[in-house]
């Protein structure tokens, strides 16, 4: 079993990166950034600062367990950005941004967050998007994971049909 705990950069002192509760978690997701339209990576809630990222991704490694950067939230950007940071225009700079990001900082994958995920016709760009991911974070050396929302229904065919490339899913039923 997998418990990906979320740790948010606006929280890093409550607490502590050491004192998270490691006997719980396999995994921590720290957050986060969202793409802008072009695919750059932008803080949505403050600069990641590279002291606070430094000391979560050495904690948790610390504790034998593994970091997931996190790309999206309920307050990221919006269906259109991430739709025109996914398509065949935008998509390779961010991928190679994100593979960079990850890489850089010791992160061991992403988990993506894509919120709302509002029209079926984003699937397409999406599943070439986390194709193209896969390519740039290998598997077993890199985790994706994604956080997905079960209604409507089409949500849990799009996670089907990109399965192959994503490592889990969080299930949402809100």
């Amino acid at each position: 079993m997998r418990v990906l705990g979320y740790y948010p950069k606006y929280r890093t002192g409550a607490p502590t990166p050491a004192n998270l509760p490691f006997d719980r978690l396999t995994h921590v997701g720290y957050f986060s950034k969202t793409p802008n339209s072009s695919g750059a990576l932008i803080d949505t809630a403050g600069a990641l600062y590279a002291t606070d990222m430094a000391s979560v991704v050495s904690a948790v490694h610390s504790a034998g367990k593994k970091v997931l950067f996190v790309i999206g939230g309920a307050n990221g950007s919006s269906d259109a950005t991430w739709r025109s940071a996914v398509n065949s225009t935008n998509r390779a700079t961010f991928v190679s941004n994100i593979a960079s990001f990850v890489t850089t900082n010791g992160f061991d994958g992403v988990d993506i967050d894509w919120e709302p995920f509002s029209t079926s016709s984003d699937a397409t760009d999406f599943a070439s998007f986390v194709a193209d991911l896969r390519v740039a974070l290998p598997s077993p050396t890199y985790t994706i994971s994604m956080f997905i929302a079960i209604q409507p229904a089409w949500k849990l065919t799009m996670a089907n049909n990109i399965q192959a490339n994503i490592d889990w899913f969080g299930l949402s039923t809100y």
